[in-house]
This record gives C-alpha cells, structure tokens and sequence, in this order.
C-alpha cells in the first residue's frame, strides 16, 4: 500500500473481488476501480500490513451513481471484518457508502475502528448487507433504482484507506533496496543475485531476485515477453516441513510439475490487462487447496515494468501477502504452451517442470542474506 504519514491506502490492485468488473480508469480520468459491486459479490483484501500499533479506521473509497444526495433508499450496505495472520477475527462491523449522484463522483464510506499491530499482516473481507431496497415498503418505488423486488447494493470501489487515529509509527518501511523503472532492473537487483536459467533460447536470459524486510524485487529477462501472452511463473512454498511433488496452475492446456506443493504463485506477463474486466494478470497467486486465485495485482508502470525491448520485466511484491512467511521453496518457469518447448527458462536450471517429480528447487531463508550463494539448491 501507498504510504501517507498516518494514512496507508490499498489500491483497486488490492481488492480482490468475486464477481466485480475491472475498469483501468483511463476512459474518465479516475484511478482504477471495480465497478458493478453489487448484492452477491464480495472482496477481500490480502496483506494489509499497518505501521503504526494503535487504533485505526478502515474506509472504503466509493462511488455511488444510483441516486442524489439527498436520498438514501440505495446507499450501499457491506459488513466488514477483520482477521489476523492466525486467521482470528480481530473486528467486524458495517460500512455505509451513500449515494454520491455519480458514479465517479469519489466519497470515504462511514470506518470501522480496529486496533492493529505494526508490522502484522492481516486480512479484510467485505460483503454484503441488507440495506433499504430490502425493505418492503419500497416495493413500490420507481423513481430511481432500488424499488420492486430484487434489492439493489451496488457500488464502485477503487481503494481501501488505512487511517491511524492513535499509536507509535514503529515499522518504518523499507523498499528501497531496488528502484526499479524498466531500464536495466537487472543491474539494480545486484550481481549477487543474477542467475542464468535452465532451458533457454538465447545466451542473455537471466533471473535476479532479492528482497528486503517489505518486499521481494524479481526480475526476468528473456525473449518470451515478446509474446503477449507467454507468463513467467515463480511458485512458492511457504513454511517448511518434508517437501512432496504438487501441480502448478494451468496455462494454455498444459499444467506443470512441481517440486513441492505450492502455496503462493508470482507471474508477469507482456500483456498484463487483458481487457476482459478481470483485472491485471501481474500479480501473487494463492492455492486454497483446490484453486489458484489472486491476492493481489501488481500495478503496471508502478510495481511492475516491462523494458522497452520487451525482454526484461521486473516486479515488486510485498512480502505481507506471503503470510508472514520466512522461510521459502521457490521454482519457476516461463509457460511457453508450444509442442516441444512448452517450458522454458527453468529456475533453477534443474528444475523439469515435464518430468513427474519437477526436478530442483531453491530453499530460501528471508530473514537471512540475499546472495545466491545461499540459495539452498535441492
């Protein structure tokens, strides 16, 4: 999250909803959103990670078009809560997003005080709760939507603001270690974390990873982003325990094995925003067990950039999203999808995404030093 003194606020690449629809913003001005959040759908927020331990307010910043301001048949009803990285419910409560006469007409919803710890990870759902169109006294309304039998709770969203009233700042940020902005972001991750990959193409590929107390900065150069839709893919395994050979998401027909059984996927992709209202493919990916989702998308031109040659695209990921996580397995791949070469740019070079037990892996500590001679290869 974007940082303000007392204010953090998640972007739109934040929310990750169930049903919402993606709208990059560019057609009316505004900063990306999800428009159409109405009675069925949900969102949850991943990662949310405060620098201050005190009391703080959670808000929504909404848009709701469906009537004037001077009504409030439709003003959109959510219940909200709040859980820590041991997934206990540390708040709950409602949020109200009046109508605002537009829908890019941008307003704060009503907040919801929860005391949060600095440096912890928590996660924020929001869903949906009754609100006037529910009611039948205005089964007959017609002037504007909200009356008639089918209740009606809609609402764009494009962030979640992290206000705090009170407490010590003690979790100053990071992320710093690597300024990435499209031109040679290899350098910036430094040589001592630059490796050549296995299955390539061309002498120039390489990989580079590092990270910091916030953040993980990845970093792949090869000639497969000059296809639109060829993904790189790094899954992780968070935690430690007896490693046992998982599958990998499928892409294009083809699904990879892998060394481990993965918990979190990060990919980039040439074209990240497909346009389908899905919302960016650039992101972290988590595995519930039975199917990958996103936790959060990476914004384009801000945490994550593609060289004007196609070949390099770098990405910045907060480590929040990983559950804390401090020790990790991590291999990956480019999803080539081509009869004979369906995998390319193996990380590590003994990792065989084709063969039944994946091959090798790295086994990484975060909290310990970031050359790759301490990339624990198994």
């Amino acid at each position: 999250g974007e940082r303000n003194e007392r204010v953090r606020s998640y972007s739109a690449h934040a929310l990750i909803p169930s049903s919402a629809i993606w709208d990059d913003g560019t057609a009316t001005g505004a900063a990306p959103y999800w428009w159409d959040w109405n009675n069925d759908d949900a969102i949850t927020v991943y990662g949310l990670q405060p620098d201050w331990t005190g009391t703080h307010l959670l808000q929504l910043v909404h848009a709701n078009g469906s009537g004037p301001l001077s009504t409030g048949v439709t003003a959109a009803h959510k219940r909200i809560e709040v859980y820590d990285a041991l997934d206990v419910l540390v708040a709950e409560g409602s949020l109200v997003m009046p109508q605002s006469d537009d829908w890019n007409a941008w307003r704060d919803s009503t907040g919801l005080r929860v005391e949060l710890e600095a440096g912890q990870s928590y996660r924020v759902n929001v869903w949906n709760a009754p609100n006037m169109t529910r009611l039948d006294h205005f089964l007959e309304y017609t002037a504007l939507p909200g009356g008639g039998p089918d209740a009606y709770n809609a609402a764009n969203v494009s962030s979640l603001k992290m206000l705090a009233l009170s407490g010590v700042d003690n979790t100053p940020t990071t992320g710093s270690l690597a300024i990435f902005d499209g031109v040679d972001d290899l350098a910036d991750v430094g040589a001592g974390g630059v490796v050549t990959p296995g299955a390539t193409t061309l002498t120039w590929e390489r990989f580079g990873l590092t990270w910091d107390a916030d953040w993980l900065y990845v970093v792949w150069v090869s000639p497969v982003f000059e296809d639109p839709w060829v993904p790189a893919m790094l899954y992780l395994e968070v935690g430690s325990g007896v490693a046992s050979p998982g599958l990998g998401m499928e892409y294009g027909g083809v699904t990879p094995n892998l060394p481990f059984s993965p918990t979190h996927l990060i990919t980039g992709r040439n074209t990240s925003d497909s346009g389908t209202g899905e919302g960016p493919w650039d992101g972290v990916y988590a595995h519930d067990g039975a199917t990958w989702g996103p936790t959060r998308r990476i914004a384009r031109g801000v945490d994550s950039h593609l060289a004007g040659d196609l070949h390099t695209l770098s990405m910045r990921v907060p480590r929040s999203v990983l559950n804390g996580a401090t020790t990790v397995r991590i291999a990956g791949h480019a999803a080539n999808a081509v009869v004979g070469q369906e995998w390319l740019d193996t990380l590590p070079a003994s990792h065989t995404p084709w063969t039944a037990d994946g091959g090798g892996y790295w086994e990484i500590d975060l909290d310990g030093p970031t050359g790759v001679e301490q990339w624990n290869e198994r």
